[in-house]
């Protein structure tokens, strides 16, 4: 009998605690945006989810190249679940977006990508801007 509260032990004390898979660093303490090797602000032009089954696709018009030396039209991969720390980006919308190239292919997430009228993408948009004067 005491062999079955466990089980009832154990989900009661998990479902007290939050568990996330996927955990951002406070935008506040990133590293000054100029330091990444892609940061962009762009506008998505196409959203394909139907690519491929865990990521999906998405072009983006590049706006402003905070950092790096991008195209002007790039297509962007992010994981489909945001558990994976993937992002949902939405046609016709603007994003600051960190970005990286791994075989030719960029890649961002749910810890590297604001709306553009977010307070976190003009703040973190006007720290570079004052670095790089």
């Amino acid at each position: 009998m005491k062999y079955q509260a466990i089980p009832f032990l154990a989900l009661a004390y998990s479902a007290h605690n939050k568990a996330y898979a996927c955990s951002c660093v406070d935008p506040d303490s990133l590293n000054g945006l100029v330091e990444h090797d892609y940061v962009f602000v762009g506008q998505v032009q196409v959203k394909n989810t139907g690519t491929h089954l865990y990521q999906n696709l998405f072009t983006f018009l590049i706006d402003q190249n905070v950092s790096g030396d991008l195209p002007p039209k790039i297509d962007l991969w992010s994981d489909k679940s945001s558990a994976a720390c993937g992002y949902r980006y939405e046609e016709n919308q603007s994003y600051l977006v960190i970005a990286y190239n791994n075989d030719g292919k960029y890649y961002s997430g749910l810890c590297s990508s604001w709306p553009l009228e977010s307070q976190t993408a003009q703040r973190l948009l006007s720290t570079a801007k004052n670095i790089s004067d």
